[in-house]
């Protein structure tokens, strides 16, 4: 046992002391390696690195310079991310509604525990409290309005029947918390089905760019054939 520790052990300086070899001068192991100066400023890419760019590429910073400009990939591109956006926008004001309708329900179910409906100062902080709250929810409800209207007359509108009413039924007072878990529940149906069509929407924009990329890979191609003859 103890000898093959001592043949593993050998072995293994041997290898480390063959891979410094390489890298010294003086032993007949060194690799020579390219003596040819790479020059600086990106004026020439390194024999060893020009895999990792197209074959036409001669100034690095050139190419660099223009793989980070905006791609224009069109009206269509431009449009479906607009739309995009807004379904994003729907989901996350639909999911300020249930917090306004929630917090208005807690100030009046603390009221009941630990209010006393005969001090005038209780009842004056829980209006005051359910007034703020109340306001919130009405300028969320205006601001979901546009929204609503796209996602209405999207492609995917079959998806969102009865969400006119469903808002309106949000300036209602909810009386109990079941009440309350029922609403929210079919408006969080909308919330979802608006994160679903929004990674649709994500799946146009990802063909467009993969469609723009084969073109621009076929023009390149078609242009260096050209060069060539």
């Amino acid at each position: 046992m103890e000898q093959s520790k001592d043949n593993l052990q050998a072995m293994i300086e041997h290898s480390e002391q063959q891979f410094r070899a390489q890298f010294d001068p003086t032993n007949p192991l060194y690799h020579q390696g390219d003596k040819t100066p790479v020059p600086i400023g990106g004026e020439r890419v390194p024999e060893s690195m020009n895999t990792m760019y197209p074959s036409n590429v001669n100034n690095l910073n050139e190419y660099i310079n223009e793989q980070t400009k905006e791609i224009n990939y069109g009206p269509e591109f431009d449009q479906i991310t607009q739309e995009r956006n807004q379904f994003l926008n729907f989901k996350k004001v639909i999911a300020s509604i249930t917090q306004v309708l929630e917090a208005i329900l807690r100030h009046k179910e603390h009221f009941k525990t630990k209010g006393d409906p005969t001090n005038q100062s209780h009842v004056e902080k829980l209006n005051e409290n359910i007034k703020k709250e109340s306001d919130k929810l009405a300028a969320i409800l205006e601001e979901i309005q546009p929204l609503a209207k796209i996602v209405l007359e999207s492609e995917f509108k079959a998806r969102y029947d009865g969400l006119a009413e469903i808002l309106e039924h949000a300036k209602t007072e909810f009386k109990n918390k079941e009440d309350l878990t029922d609403f929210c529940f079919k408006l969080k149906k909308y919330s979802a089905n608006s994160f679903t069509d929004a990674g649709k929407l994500m799946d146009k924009l990802k063909k467009i760019k993969k469609d723009h990329a084969a073109q621009t890979a076929n023009t390149n191609a078609t242009q260096e054939e050209v060069k060539t003859n």
